[in-house]
């Protein structure tokens, strides 16, 4: 992959294969300071997009760090271990 984005959405993927009900539900409580990371509402985000095979959305607008500690987030909230992700990135 060579985008945060395209990272995250095979990881929302595999998530929510795993149990499909407990991703939406987990996810879309992912919230920061101002606003969701995730929501059904796009009009809450300011650079939404889908989450293929769901009614879900999430923000795009986020900073590297960010979009890895909402995928590390997520994966915990959904029962793994932190551990279970790892990000290698090429200088």
């Amino acid at each position: 992959m060579s985008t945060w984005k395209e990272t995250a959405l095979v990881i929302f993927e595999v998530l929510r294969r795993q149990d499909q009900q407990k991703f939406e539900r987990v996810a879309v409580t992912l919230a920061g300071r101002k606003r969701p990371y995730i929501s059904e509402d796009k009009d809450k985000l300011r650079k939404p997009e889908i989450i293929p095979s769901t009614s879900l959305y999430f923000e795009t607008n986020l900073s590297a760090i960010y979009m890895a500690k909402l995928c590390y987030t997520l994966v915990q909230e959904m029962g793994f271990k932190s551990t279970t992700l790892q990000f290698e990135v090429e200088a």
